[in-house]
């Protein structure tokens, strides 16, 4: 379901904001999560469909590596 984000940043020239935003089809997460699924309960005490996270080392290298994927027509 398409849900309103709203984003409050800081940004100048010498740190610009950087934004990617990436569609995926639901049905496909769908079978995906489905597959993953070891039985495990996933520990939360409201559940959310969406939320935020800081940018850490290793989901920066994964942004990065997806931006990278853009310049190649056979990656992408």
């Amino acid at each position: 379901m398409p849900l309103p984000i709203e984003c409050e940043t800081a940004a100048s020239p010498k740190k610009p904001l950087l934004a990617m935003s990436v569609q995926v089809n639901p049905a496909v997460l769908g079978e995906l999560l489905l597959e993953m699924d070891d039985g495990t309960p996933i520990a939360t005490d409201v559940p959310r469909g969406i939320y935020s996270t800081p940018l850490d080392r290793a989901l920066s290298g994964t942004v990065i590596r997806l931006a990278e994927c853009l310049y190649s027509p056979l990656d992408c």
